[in-house]
């Protein structure tokens, strides 16, 4: 049975990176399918988990909270949701909040959130992503509290094979192999 993994992250914490090296190893098929329309949303993404199920492959998802927000689910709403008994949860976060701030910002600006941006935004509205990304932490410190593999940005910086390592073993780990 495919297991979902989900990937309970904020902006500019490195999760289209991880989720790139976890399709490369066979851990992941999908991501973020919480922010697209519902047209889409209907037709691709539920059929995408009962074929990965089928396929006996691993499903997995990016969350931010504004993606349950603008699907006006709760957590625990979005959870019951999903098909599988058996769900990892990997918790992203980048620790330096200031550098995820300046990068989101300049993301925004320059329109790229795939790898670093160069454009380190406005600078004057960096507060503002601070707060935006501290409200991020915060409500994944409130909502998820069951069992969950915390991953950093920084580490992944450090040493990705490690990490990589470290989140396959806890996916093997959840899925029973």
């Amino acid at each position: 049975m495919a297991i979902n993994i989900v990937m309970c992250a904020h902006p500019r914490a490195g999760t289209n990176w991880l989720k790139n090296r976890l399709v490369s190893r066979g851990y992941y098929e999908c991501n973020e399918w919480l922010h697209v329309s519902e047209e889409i949303y209907n037709s691709q993404f539920w059929p995408r988990i009962n074929l990965a199920e089928q396929e006996n492959r691993d499903f997995g998802i990016k969350v931010f909270p504004n993606h349950l927000n603008s699907r006006s689910y709760s957590w625990e709403q979005f959870i019951s949701l999903l098909p599988h008994e058996k769900t990892a949860y990997i918790r992203v976060k980048r620790l330096d909040i200031e550098a995820a701030a300046k990068s989101w910002s300049g993301a925004e600006c320059s329109g790229s959130w795939f790898g670093s941006s160069q454009n380190k935004g406005r600078l004057s509205e960096v507060d503002d992503y601070v707060k935006r990304l501290n409200g991020i932490n915060e409500y994944w410190d409130d909502n998820l509290t069951g069992e969950h593999l915390f991953v950093a940005y920084e580490d992944m910086v450090a040493d990705m094979d490690e990490q990589l390592n470290l989140i396959t073993s806890y996916i093997d780990r959840v899925k029973g192999r």
